[in-house]
């Protein structure tokens, strides 16, 4: 029933009366926003992942948050969250994955590097994009901003500046803070297993 609901949720059309049936009979609220999550195996059917398995790992992370509109197929999984959506998704991932992630995003580039392109996304973030806004936060030049933006397209393959490069960068340095929130180091071994992310990381350049 709960597949159900998710399927006619993403539907272009909605049929309204059916979904408040669903969620009446399952006891859901569907009033309020929700943070939408997606995730897929690339070229892998999660049924070879062992799907009953992977439904309870899931069921467990997203009940522990609260979360109950959840659900897996063959080809992804989806998950409806209240709040604490991106939370929910570090935290539940191994931290070896974690940092596998952090390691693909910022290969070779030094902490205190990383740490002035998270500053600068940060604020632009927070600005909602304005260049304007988040120099004057930062207390400096809108060329310098700029050109910290350009150098972190440059070394790390996402620009900032392209909205489907922006989460993945967003969610790198996310993954990054909560490693360091469990005091687990910032490098790692070459070996260590890789996390794609939704999109496939680029190519990148060394640093000028």
């Amino acid at each position: 029933m709960t597949s159900n609901l998710i399927n006619l949720l993403t539907l272009e059309y909605n049929d309204n009366e059916l979904m408040n049936a669903l969620a009446l009979a399952l006891d859901l609220d569907l009033s309020g926003p929700r943070l939408a999550l997606a995730g897929s195996a690339p070229e892998v059917r999660l049924e070879r992942l062992n799907g009953d398995r992977l439904y309870e790992k899931l069921c467990k992370t997203c009940l522990s948050f609260g979360v109950a509109l959840f659900a897996v197929s063959s080809e992804d999984f989806r998950i409806y969250a209240p709040q604490m959506g991106t939370e929910l998704l570090i935290t539940s991932m191994p931290a070896e994955q974690c940092q596998a992630f952090v390691e693909q995003a910022f290969a070779g580039l030094a902490p205190d590097r990383i740490d002035r392109f998270d500053k600068v996304l940060s604020a632009c973030t927070r600005h909602n994009g304005s260049i304007t806004h988040a120099v004057q936060e930062l207390f400096i030049h809108k060329n310098t901003m700029q050109s910290r933006l350009g150098a972190l397209a440059r070394e790390t393959g996402y620009d900032p500046r392209h909205l489907s490069d922006c989460p993945i960068l967003a969610a790198a340095f996310d993954h990054r803070k909560y490693l360091a929130y469990k005091d687990i180091p910032d490098e790692s071994a070459e070996s260590a297993t890789i996390l794609r992310p939704l999109t496939s990381l680029k190519g990148r350049t060394s640093p000028d």
